[in-house]
C-alpha cells in the first residue's frame, strides 16, 4: 500500500479512526514540511509564478521614502497608532496576532502571547498591545474606534477619528474592513491609513474609489486573488454547475459580502450563480435566522449543487448557524464558507484557513516598522501571494458521504473531527 493510499479515509472507517488518521497526517504535513515523493501543492494552491512570502519579500518592493526622509532609512522614531473598524470580526483578531508575532520578534513587544478572545471584539487585544508595547510602536489605548456594524454610527465614528487625529497625538491609523476603507478614502485624514480585512477589491466600487483618490495616504493590504482562488478550488473539488448564495440587498450588505468577486469567479470557472435576495444587514439574530432559512430553502428548491456563505458580520456571529444550515445539510448540499472560522465550526463543510490573515498581520507589522524609519509603501494597493489553506469540518463531510481527498487534507490547518470537536492544528511557517 502506498503512503497516499494509507492516508485516505475510508467511508466505513470509524469516527475515532478517521480523526486519528487526519491528526497524524496533518502533524506529518506541518512538522516535516510535507515532503511526499512526487507530490506538489503548487499547481492547486499557489499563485502562478510565486511560492509565498519571506520576511521581506513583499516589503522590500513596496516602499518609498516619505517626503521628509533622508536617502537612507532614518533611526526608528515613535509611531502612535489608532485602531478603526466597521465592526468586530474574527479576522481582525487573527491579523493582530500576526502583527504581534513580528513586533515581538523585533523587540517592540514584551510578549507575543495575546489573550484568547472572549468575544468577537478586538478591544481586549488592542489594550493588551498598548500595555505590552516596548519600543517605537505605540498602540494608543483609548484610540479604539468601532462602528459596531451600525450604519447609523459610521459618520459619527469617522468624525471622531478625524477629530482625534487633528489633535496631533496620532501618527498612523490601522483600519479594518471595507467600511473603514471606504470612509478613509472620503475622510480629511492626512496621515497614513493601513486598511486590511477587505472582502474583495477587483472590479468593486472600492477599487474605483482608491484609483480616484490619489491625494489620500490610504493603503489597502490584502491577500492576492484570495476569493478567486478559494472559489476556484471549491469548484475543482465538486464540479458544480449551479451554486447558490444569499444576496444581501441592503447597501451595507452589498458592500461587504464580496459578491462581485464571487460573480467574477463564476464567470471564469463556468458555473451559474443562483441568488436569493434578502435584507439582512443589522437585523436581530432571530430575524436574520428566519430570512436565511427561507433563502436556503429557496436555493434547495432551485436545485443548487453547492452554497457559498457570505454573511459574516454582526449580528451574524450571534445567530444559530446550525439551524440556518439545516435545509442545506438535509439536502446533502456542500456548504462552502468564504469566511471560515466559526461558520466551519458550526457546520459548513469547508472554509479558508487562518494563515493568510496571520500573514496580513505580519506584513502590517513590517510596514509599521518601516514607517517608523521614514518609509511608506510605493503603491496603495498592496497585495501579497499566499498558498491556499483550509479549515475542514470532518463531521459534515461524513454526514454528506464525502471523502476529503489528500489535496484537501494537505492544506487543512484547523478542523472539526467526526465527533464535532474543534482542533487548532497550527499554521504554516
Amino acid at each position: 500500500m502506498s503512503v497516499l493510499q494509507a492516508l485516505k479515509i475510508a467511508p466505513g472507517m470509524s469516527p475515532a479512526t478517521s480523526t486519528s488518521a487526519l491528526c497524524l497526517f496533518l502533524c506529518l504535513c506541518f512538522l516535516s514540511g510535507f515532503f511526499l515523493p512526487g507530490f506538489s501543492l503548487a499547481a492547486d494552491t499557489a499563485v502562478p509564478g510565486q511560492t509565498g512570502l519571506t520576511d521581506s519579500a513583499v516589503t522590500q518592493s513596496v516602499h518609498r521614502e516619505s517626503a521628509h526622509s533622508h536617502p537612507a532609512p532614518l533611526p526608528a522614531r515613535t509611531v502612535r497608532v489608532l485602531y478603526w473598524e466597521g465592526g468586530p470580526h474574527e479576522d481582525h483578531q487573527l491579523i493582530l496576532r500576526g502583527l504581534a508575532e513580528v513586533l515581538h520578534s523585533k523587540g517592540c513587544l514584551t510578549s507575543a502571547q495575546l489573550p484568547e478572545p472572549v468575544t468577537s471584539s478586538a478591544r481586549a487585544m488592542w489594550e493588551w498591545l498598548s500595555d505590552h508595547a516596548a519600543d517605537s510602536i505605540v498602540f494608543v489605548r483609548d484610540a479604539f474606534y468601532s462602528c459596531d456594524w451600525s450604519g447609523d454610527r459610521r459618520k459619527s465614528v469617522l468624525k471622531a477619528v478625524e477629530t482625534r487625529v487633528a489633535e496631533g497625538d496620532i501618527d498612523l491609523v490601522l483600519g479594518f474592513d471595507t467600511w473603514t476603507a471606504q470612509d478613509a478614502l472620503q475622510s480629511s485624514l492626512t496621515i497614513p491609513v493601513l486598511v486590511s480585512s477587505i472582502t474583495s477589491l477587483k472590479g468593486t466600487n472600492l477599487e474605483a474609489a482608491l484609483a480616484g483618490s490619489a491625494d489620500k495616504q490610504v493603503f489597502l493590504v490584502h491577500e492576492q486573488g484570495h476569493l478567486e482562488r478559494l472559489t476556484g478550488f471549491f469548484h475543482s473539488l465538486f464540479g458544480f454547475a449551479k451554486a447558490g448564495c444569499v444576496q444581501d440587498i441592503s447597501p451595507a450588505g452589498q458592500a461587504m459580502a464580496g459578491l462581485a468577486g464571487l460573480e467574477q469567479a463564476a464567470q471564469r470557472h463556468g458555473f451559474a450563480l443562483m441568488r436569493c435576495e434578502a435584507d439582512l444587514w443589522s437585523r436581530e439574530p432571530g430575524i436574520l435566522e428566519e430570512r436565511l432559512l427561507a433563502c436556503h430553502r429557496e436555493l434547495v428548491h432551485k436545485g443548487v449543487e453547492a452554497v457559498f456563505l457570505s454573511i459574516s458580520s454582526e449580528p451574524a456571529s450571534h445567530m444559530d448557524v446550525q439551524k440556518v444550515l439545516a435545509p442545506l445539510r438535509q439536502a446533502g448540499i456542500p456548504v462552502l464558507s468564504l469566511a471560515g472560522g466559526r461558520e466551519v465550526r458550526a457546520g459548513a463543510l469547508l472554509g479558508p484557513g487562518k494563515s493568510p490573515r496571520l500573514e496580513t498581520g505580519r506584513l502590517l507589522a513590517r510596514l509599521l516598522l518601516d514607517y517608523s524609519r521614514g518609509m511608506l509603501p510605493d503603491r496603495r494597493n498592496i497585495s501579497f501571494p499566499h498558498a491556499l489553506t483550509l479549515s475542514l469540518n470532518m463531521s459534515a463531510a461524513q454526514k454528506a458521504g464525502w471523502e476529503p481527498p489528500v489535496r484537501v487534507l494537505a492544506i487543512t490547518e484547523d478542523y472539526v473531527d467526526a465527533n464535532g470537536n474543534w482542533h487548532v492544528n497550527g499554521t504554516r511557517p
